[in-house]
């Protein structure tokens, strides 16, 4: 019985009692060699708990207590809005957007914040005359020969810069058949051909000759250095009557070019007139009842370049009255029921693929000396001419060509080369179905004014 009152010693409990009392003795002493003051783990208070107001939720909804801003810390500020200038529109003082080549206009710039503005540019350009009271006014002088496009227009003050883009276009001077005459020469408000500002173009400028029948009464008279675009020989025609004296093209600068092209110039008694030396490319127009005049006589120099180009009952399809210094270049053009088609008194003539019909020359040469005019045809056609070419003094050299008669008209043609008084070198020509000869010299007092081969 006895045995039973016998208390058996827990030898596990103690074990792990002590246990436990090794290892708080052990956390303790980390403590207390790291000269760390805070409380033991188990001791060290929660730091969530620890903080007032733990775990409730912020001023605004979803944010926690760090996130909250400082007592005396200063209010956010307020979402800035737009400080400086805006452009809501800019057009001319009578309204257009199109200013053309050396024109002046006024600036009209609408928005808001404009007042501090003290500079406007309209792309590379810059504005002059700036005067902003709730909008903004300034004037622009567009250069001559400035290239066609659209420009931004920037403007800048006080208050910062503001641009909007493609805001102002310049154009070349824009021709219309229907155009007002106060028209300004855009494509907005187009001008007449026969307009006196036209003649103020200059060098660079482009003349372009809108689709219609442009009548004209007078002269356009160009310093040289323009481009007269059409818009297809079959849609834009010139036509003056008896009152249009054509196209004068003045220029003394060999460098400057003047282009006709895209265009007919129909019955009139002008024609375009090169004077004063200059370079002239003509190039797919249609000349018919009138024809190019290249008439520099002394101290000066014509170059005309002719390409695809049409020529029709003119007296003289292209009349070269200048010097030994003259050049005029022919290529895939027709000369049809011409007097002359080409007629050379001094200087140099090249024609390449080239067809004279029905004239009563295809080529004359007659210029005072027998050597004062050179002329080159190659791969070309002389077809019912009277005579195909008639040299009276210079010297020519033709080869690949064919003059011919082919009896599609009454016309009857006589001389395929009638020489009078110069040279003729002729290859690989064929000449045929002439009433009178292929080749007729006539020898003057002297047998050297006349040769050939």
């Amino acid at each position: 019985m006895l045995a039973e009152f016998v208390e058996v010693p827990d030898w596990e409990g103690t074990l792990l009692m002590w246990k436990r009392f090794a290892i708080v003795t052990l956390c303790f002493w980390v403590v207390a060699c790291s000269g760390d003051d805070a409380d033991p783990p188990d001791m060290q208070p929660d730091a969530a708990s620890a903080a007032p107001d733990a775990g409730l939720p912020g001023p605004d909804a979803g944010e926690g207590p760090l996130d909250a801003a400082p007592p005396d810390a200063a209010p956010p500020a307020p979402d800035g809005g737009p400080t400086g200038p805006t452009i809501e529109s800019v057009t001319t003082s009578d309204g257009y957007t199109q200013v053309r080549q050396g024109g002046l206009v006024e600036l009209v710039i609408t928005g808001t914040r404009l007042d501090g503005v003290t500079s406007v540019r309209v792309g590379e350009l810059e504005a002059t005359g700036v005067v902003a009271l709730g909008q903004v006014r300034a004037s622009l002088q567009v250069p001559h020969a400035v290239a066609p496009a659209t420009r931004d227009v920037t403007v800048s003050g006080s208050d910062g810069s503001a641009t909007r883009s493609d805001a102002i276009e310049l154009t070349p001077y824009v021709i219309s058949a229907s155009a007002s005459p106060d028209g300004h020469g855009t494509f907005q408000s187009p001008m007449a051909l026969c307009d006196d500002r036209v003649d103020e173009s200059q060098s660079g400028d482009t003349i372009l000759l809108l689709a219609g029948v442009h009548e004209c009464e007078g002269e356009v008279t160009l310093d040289g250095g323009q481009t007269v675009q059409g818009q297809g020989a079959a849609k834009t025609i010139v036509r003056g009557g008896s009152g249009f004296g054509g196209f004068e093209v003045v220029t003394l600068a060999l460098r400057n070019t003047t282009t006709f092209r895209d265009l007919t110039i129909d019955n009139g008694d002008g024609a375009i007139n090169l004077t004063g030396g200059g370079t002239l490319v003509v190039e797919r127009v249609t000349l018919r009842q009138v024809g190019i005049r290249a008439v520099c006589a002394v101290g000066c120099a014509d170059r005309v370049t002719v390409l695809g180009s049409t020529f029709v009952e003119a007296g003289s399809g292209i009349f070269a009255l200048g010097n030994e210094a003259t050049e005029i270049e022919v290529s895939d053009s027709s000369f049809t029921a011409n007097v002359a088609g080409i007629r050379v008194l001094a200087g140099r003539l090249r024609v390449d693929r080239a067809t004279f019909e029905r004239g009563r020359f295809g080529v004359r040469l007659e210029g005072a000396e027998p050597s004062a005019a050179t002329v080159e045809i190659a791969n070309s056609t002389f077809d019912e001419n009277t005579t195909g070419v008639d040299v009276r003094a210079g010297m020519l050299q033709i080869r690949d060509t064919r003059i011919l008669d082919s009896d599609a008209t009454p016309r009857t043609s006589q001389q395929g080369i009638l020489v009078a008084n110069g040279e003729v070198t002729a290859t690989r020509v064929t000449i045929s179905g002439q009433d009178l000869s292929g080749v007729e010299a006539f020898i003057g007092p002297s047998e050297e004014n006349t040769s050939g081969s």
